[in-house]
């Protein structure tokens, strides 16, 4: 009987023995299979990255080439007929402003208004498309992303975007004499402009937008904003 009890004891532990190695290679699979799901992704990942820096255009090809020419920060890859707006191609961020809270309280904005514009900061993209001959700004702020596109030839162009919604004509010129970049606005009638703007590039690289605004007053109200340009992109 004590035989029988040792044996019995011994089958026993020899089959919770199996048992605990099978619940054992199973673990070691479904870690093995878990950590293989994990880490799979992660190295797809790095492939991605070392393919990227060694053939980006072949992993991530442009899809408008013309438009990243026209895109370009220095102009040098854009074909542009127009020495003044050559220069000012590119994507600029404003760093300096000059008399803008007078400029905005004579246009009639309250003091947050005023405060918020003032201290808010600003970016343009100029282009430049040969089809048509025109020129465009994207401009990017607190309020948005607004685009204005013009022809180049002092065309007029009716727009529905004005103070308040208003029906407004602009028109955009090169002044080849003070080599400015010179957009118009008036509204529909009018035979002075409602606003001047005039871009300009220094001596020392940044642009300098100068703009003259008429209030409803009749005054003219001007401030003068500068843009340093965006080499970071």
């Amino acid at each position: 009987a004590g035989w029988l009890c040792c044996w019995l004891g011994s089958v026993s532990r020899l089959a919770a023995a199996q048992q605990v190695g099978r619940m054992a290679m199973l673990a070691l699979v479904y870690g093995s299979a878990h950590l293989w799901l994990e880490t799979v992704p992660i190295y797809m990942l790095l492939a991605q990255c070392v393919l990227g820096f060694m053939a980006p255009d072949f992993c991530w090809p442009s899809t408008d080439t013309k438009r990243a020419r026209t895109l370009s920060t220095d102009g040098t890859n854009v074909r542009c007929r127009h020495a003044v707006l050559l220069q000012l191609l590119g994507r600029w961020r404003m760093q300096e402003r000059h008399n803008m809270d007078e400029f905005l309280e004579g246009l009639g904005f309250n003091g947050i208004v005023r405060a918020l514009l003032s201290k808010a900061g600003q970016e343009q993209v100029i282009s430049y498309s040969e089809e048509g001959d025109k020129m465009r700004v994207i401009t990017s702020d607190l309020r948005g992303t607004s685009e204005l596109e013009l022809p180049l030839s002092g065309k007029v162009v009716l727009a529905h975007d004005g103070d308040g919604g208003a029906d407004v004509c602009r028109s955009a010129t090169i002044d080849k004499a003070t080599k400015a970049l010179v957009i118009t606005e008036q509204a529909p009638g009018d035979k002075q402009p409602n606003s001047i703007c005039r871009r300009t590039l220094q001596p020392d690289g940044r642009m300098c937008i100068d703009i003259h605004k008429r209030a409803p007053s009749g005054r003219i109200f001007q401030m003068k904003a500068i843009f340093v340009r965006d080499i970071g992109v």
